[in-house]
């Protein structure tokens, strides 16, 4: 079994552990679940890599991005919204701090990595390193 797949079977045992303890009203606090945050996508394009991640409520000032070797982190903060005199009865939305590592799977450029964060949704552009891209050899006949 793959790591990502440990982690697919791990992610639905918990939702269903989750599910069936909501069914039967065994939910009292408002810890938010262990679920991945934010969700990603990584597209490995010809030139570049590009990753978007959700990250609904947060504010470019609050986040935080590193590239270390081939490891990128998200790291930041959603502020809770409960008020402290308020019963929680169903928290679904992550809240707190978080911070979430991918590994790349090719070099990047580091110098040419671009980030825009617009409604809510992170995009960030890193161009891979030149030993990464495919070379294209022209067959001579």
């Amino acid at each position: 079994m793959t790591y990502l797949n440990l982690i697919n079977e791990l992610d639905w045992m918990q939702r269903e552990m989750n599910r069936t303890l909501g069914n039967l009203g065994l939910t009292t606090s408002c810890d938010s679940t262990l679920q991945r945050f934010p969700q990603m996508t990584l597209q490995q394009q010809e030139e570049q890599l590009v990753l978007t991640a959700q990250l609904p409520g947060i504010k470019a000032e609050d986040l935080e991005i590193t590239l270390e070797k081939n490891i990128l982190t998200l790291k930041g903060e959603r502020k809770t919204e409960t008020p402290e005199d308020s019963a929680c009865r169903r928290q679904e939305r992550v809240q707190g701090k978080f911070e979430r590592r991918i590994e790349l799977p090719v070099e990047v450029e580091r110098d040419g990595v671009t980030s825009q964060l617009e409604n809510g949704v992170l995009t960030l552009t890193l161009p891979k390193a030149a030993q990464a891209r495919i070379h294209k050899i022209a067959v001579n006949g």
